[in-house]
């Protein structure tokens, strides 16, 4: 599929879309911790620890799963990222080449932590209560995660399994840290005194 989609789809719209999607990662993280903070102060600190600590279990998943993207032995050859296919010349093209070039390593991950994080910014969006930040994120993310597979990033089965992983991510660190929230520090500070 990663393969098919983008030789399928090497349209103008279509590429921008996917480069546009992937580009949206970091700033997806950004938004939701930054809402977080001038909205709903009290869970921030919980909110910015679910996403920081699905860096580190993934980064972990990582050492102990290495793996190689979709382009077969490339890999055993070759330390260079392939470059991202579709439309050349669109500014979100760039800006994706610019990243891979600035310290994206030229292998995949298994599961896709692009799709297993935003998915969890996306629960914490849904969580929030604000339906116009959900709604506003969601294209981005639909773009994101079709854009893993599109710029041949990772297999389909690494983003099937960055979905099913990030909600089940979401859950357990969320589950760990219901009590960390302005109001519960605030009541266990003042039982400690």
């Amino acid at each position: 599929p990663a393969l098919v989609f983008a030789k399928n789809m090497p349209w103008v719209i279509v590429s921008e879309l996917m480069d546009l999607g992937y580009v949206m990662y970091y700033p997806m993280m950004v938004i939701v911790a930054y809402y977080y903070f001038f909205c709903r102060y009290r869970e921030f600190e919980r909110a910015t620890f679910v996403i920081y600590a699905s860096f580190i279990i993934y980064y972990v998943i990582f050492i102990f799963v290495p793996v190689a993207g979709p382009m077969h032995d490339y890999f055993n050859y070759c330390t260079d990222c392939l470059p991202t296919p579709g439309y050349t010349d669109g500014i979100f093209y760039h800006l994706v080449e610019d990243a891979k070039a600035a310290g994206e390593r030229p292998t995949a991950a298994f599961p896709s932590s692009h799709v297993s994080i935003s998915t969890v910014c996306m629960l914490l969006a849904w969580h929030s209560g604000n339906r116009k930040l959900t709604y506003t994120l969601l294209p981005f993310y639909i773009f994101l995660c079709l854009a893993t597979v599109y710029i041949q990033a990772h297999y389909l089965i690494d983003a099937l399994a960055g979905l099913v992983t990030g909600v089940a991510v979401y859950f357990g660190l969320m589950a760990v840290s219901r009590n960390m929230t302005e109001h519960n520090i605030s009541t266990s500070k003042q039982s400690q005194r």
